[in-house]
């Protein structure tokens, strides 16, 4: 019987063809959690003991292939250790008693996983679908035609008016025709007109905080051109321009011996 070193290997045959038997050497050889110790019985149909059960073992640790001959009974080789069974008699083990779990065998913690994502999705679907059905959970609009509240009428058991309508009545009162089409776009343009005040209202509104910023602007700009501020100004440039001229008359003859004859004057 071989297992695949990598990817899933899948037994299966007949019952009484020896698959919980190779089940049980795998649980003496490896690793395995069981209350009590199973006999291995080399041939089911056969009432006569043939010996203690036997088997040639071949794993393989790192690229080494090694190969034993095992007995039920003796002891297995230490590496077979690092391999964990896991089966149905081993499940209750896990599942049933009280005991402290210090190994999960890979898989096993699927299904609780599995019914946690359930319950939360289950928990999403029903938060989804209160939020639908406060949408949808809504009185339709009164008929005001007489023509059609006889016809609905018609639907309700306890109803008032005898016989249920046919397919023909059917699709010609649910039948749409260019008529409806005008009268829906005659209701889009009435809503489209019910919404443009608000529009109009609402442009008019950024309009308005546009022009107050600006009158704001304008407002400093004159402050700062009253007539005590442009005689302030230009007592200002006055002062300027003859400290200006101060400078450059007593300045003129101090460079005569520099070593650059006829460079101008930087401007202070």
């Amino acid at each position: 019987m071989p297992f695949a070193a990598k990817g899933l290997t899948v037994i299966y045959g007949y019952n009484g063809s020896g698959k919980s038997g190779y089940g049980r050497i795998l649980r003496q050889l490896c690793r395995s959690r069981h209350d009590e110790k199973q006999s291995i019985i080399g041939n089911v149909y056969n009432p006569k003991s043939l010996g203690p059960a036997a088997a040639t073992v071949t794993y393989r640790v790192g690229t080494s292939d090694l190969s034993i001959q095992w007995k039920d009974g003796i002891a297995s080789p230490d590496e077979l250790a690092y391999i964990s069974v896991f089966d149905a008699t081993t499940a209750p083990l896990y599942a049933d008693k009280q005991n402290k779990i210090e190994f999960l065998p890979m898989g096993l913690d699927i299904l609780p996983v599995l019914g946690d994502a359930c319950r939360s999705l289950s928990g999403m679907l029903d938060i989804e679908i209160i939020g639908l059905s406060s949408k949808i959970n809504v009185p339709l609009p009164e008929m005001k035609s007489q023509r059609y509240k006889a016809f609905v009428s018609r639907f309700a058991p306890m109803g008032a008016v005898k016989g249920y309508p046919s397919t023909q009545e059917i699709d010609r009162h649910a039948d749409w025709n260019e008529d409806f089409d005008a009268q829906l776009l005659a209701l889009e343009d009435d809503i489209k007109k019910l919404s443009e005040p608000a529009q109009v209202l609402a442009r008019n509104a950024r309009l308005t905080q546009a022009l107050d910023a600006l009158d704001t602007r304008f407002k400093a700009i004159v402050e700062q051109l009253n007539t005590k501020s442009v005689g302030v100004a230009r007592a200002k440039f006055k002062e300027a321009t003859a400290a200006r001229e101060a400078a450059q008359i007593a300045a003129k003859g101090q460079f005569d011996s520099d070593p650059l004859p006829g460079a101008p004057l930087r401007n202070l």
